[in-house]
């Protein structure tokens, strides 16, 4: 009798660490709505994606915060996977896109990026403008070793795309 509970209990653990995966490969649909002044707003729906495209391209939409998990090869980020909650912080940069407004008025688009890494973090940038309604590259700062970084846009940002990331 001992050795079926045991051998229940260890199939249950078994069944247990296969039902916390933390992965977080694709984002749900959503309707993504900007203010633009007082009378007017953005809207569009968003299908279902991943946040990670090819070539280790992470998508962004206002409002989103993502967790990318990375794994250093060199001086590059290699194995990049969104994640649901940061469980290890050593190799989680957490990523946060947001809409600042007065009111129903845009004001600012901001990008934080927390690197949790040793040494200074560069990407490149491209943003999708709402009024151009085409990708256009931007220029960004690096963020240095173990600190948030911010980037500010007075532009109205549908999505950004980060890129080509490298530890230097």
């Amino acid at each position: 009798m001992k050795k079926i509970i045991l051998f229940l209990f260890l199939g249950s653990i078994k069944f247990c660490s296969y039902g916390q995966n933390n992965d977080l490969p694709i984002r749900e649909s959503f309707k993504l709505t900007l203010a633009v002044n007082d009378t007017n707003f953005y809207q569009t729906d968003i299908k279902a994606s991943s946040y990670i495209l090819p070539k280790n391209i992470i998508q962004i939409y206002p409002g989103e915060t993502l967790y990318i998990e990375a794994e250093i090869s060199k001086d590059t980020l290699s194995g990049m996977k969104s994640v649901i909650s940061n469980l290890h912080p050593e190799k989680t940069i957490i990523i946060s896109f947001t809409q600042t407004k007065e009111g129903k008025l845009h004001q600012n688009m901001i990008l934080k990026i927390d690197n949790p890494f040793d040494h200074k973090l560069n990407y490149i940038a491209h943003m999708f403008l709402m009024k151009q309604k085409r990708w256009v590259k931007t220029d960004v700062l690096p963020v240095l070793a173990k600190k948030i970084g911010f980037e500010t846009w007075a532009d109205i940002i549908v999505t950004l795309a980060l890129s080509d990331f490298k530890l230097q």
